[in-house]
């Protein structure tokens, strides 16, 4: 009588069943069986393999919404850090492949060499881009006016629909020619992020929130939640009253990040960061009856300021 070998039960069943269906190129069998190991057994290794398998099933953007439960295990492991950039370029987001190497480069995670190996291949799908659709930069700087048009923020679901396909170059064309006639209060703040992601360093003319065209270095700024003035208003409220009221300040430390991101790269909390800070505190203060309106007649000037981002925020409910 021959050996009796058995075959694994469980999760381990179905990983062998979906391995040994990628290996016969039985992709969406494959994905099946995968999707039910890593259900039962929740693995990074059992995870790469099923991103693998969306990507050959051509689900490139299933396959990145799963990377979020693996998102520092990805950038820190060399191949995987590639299967992710890779499915980036497929799914044509070159400006989100362009950032996430930025990232892997900055934090060590991606060396010199595998740097240069990204870098020519996403220069040469964005050429491949423009050979197959010289027209999409045209359609795109149309969209972006319209986004600007409406008046409102841009989703991430609505971002990335607009994003996809655009080369960074066009990006980085299209948004600096625009910005001083963005007029979208929400818009804008979002396409400077953008460019400072990308590592662009040039000196541009913005329209700030009241209208007027301002020159602005790239160069001299950090990403609003890097900013050392938000830093240091948020740094007060946690110790001037951080021991008071905690649950208060939460909801205080939270508008003054949504008015800071707003008047981005404007931000005229940059003149007096602790007296925007106590501002907002005293103001819920008054609000809960703690203190008398009279406390805020000192910051009259800052009070209308964020007044009209309250204004434009409470136009979106």
């Amino acid at each position: 009588m021959g050996e009796t070998v058995l075959f694994p039960e469980g999760w381990q069943r179905k990983l062998k069943l979906g391995q040994q269906a990628l290996a016969k190129q039985n992709y969406q069998q494959a994905v099946a069986y995968l999707q039910d190991a890593y259900q039962e057994h929740p693995d990074f290794s059992i995870h790469q393999q099923l991103l693998l398998a969306l990507e050959k099933t051509g689900d490139y953007r299933q396959a990145l919404a799963l990377v979020a439960d693996y998102q520092e295990d990805y950038l820190r492991d060399p191949l995987g850090f590639t299967q992710v950039f890779r499915l980036y370029l497929l799914d044509q987001h070159y400006l989100t492949a362009k950032k996430y190497l930025t990232q892997g480069v900055n934090n060590g995670w991606v060396n010199t060499k595998a740097q240069k190996i990204h870098e020519e291949e996403l220069a040469l799908l964005e050429k491949q881009q423009l050979f197959y659709d010289p027209e999409l930069p045209i359609v795109k700087k149309a969209e972006l006016l319209q986004i600007d048009k409406s008046g409102l923020p841009v989703s991430q679901k609505n971002w990335e629909e607009w994003s996809q396909g655009i080369t960074i170059e066009s990006f980085i064309s299209i948004t600096e020619a625009l910005l001083e006639k963005i007029s979208n209060p929400f818009l804008r703040p979002r396409l400077v992020e953008e460019l400072l992601k990308l590592g662009v360093t040039d000196t541009l003319n913005i329209c700030d929130l009241q209208g007027e065209i301002r020159s602005c270095s790239l160069s001299q700024l950090v990403l609003p939640e890097n900013d050392p003035v938000l830093l240091q208003m948020l740094h007060y409220l946690e110790a001037e009253h951080g021991h008071e009221d905690p649950a208060l300040l939460q909801g205080v430390m939270s508008e003054v990040q949504a008015h800071f991101a707003l008047s981005f790269p404007f931000s005229p909390q940059s003149a007096a960061p602790d007296l925007w800070a106590e501002s907002y505190w005293l103001e819920y203060q008054v609000a809960i009856g703690e203190q008398d309106d009279a406390v805020l007649v000192p910051f009259s000037a800052i009070q209308e300021i964020k007044a009209s981002y309250r204004k434009l925020l409470t136009a979106l409910y």
